[in-house]
């Protein structure tokens, strides 16, 4: 079993400390038999 993930974040850092990071994820798996 493979399971690869891929996390890119969007970093909007004009309202730092206050703002919110946007991390949408897209999580694949492979099943290799």
């Amino acid at each position: 079993m493979k399971i690869s993930a891929t996390l890119s974040c969007m970093m909007q850092l004009q309202k730092y400390p206050l703002d919110t990071q946007i991390c949408p994820m897209m999580l694949e798996s492979l099943f290799v038999s």
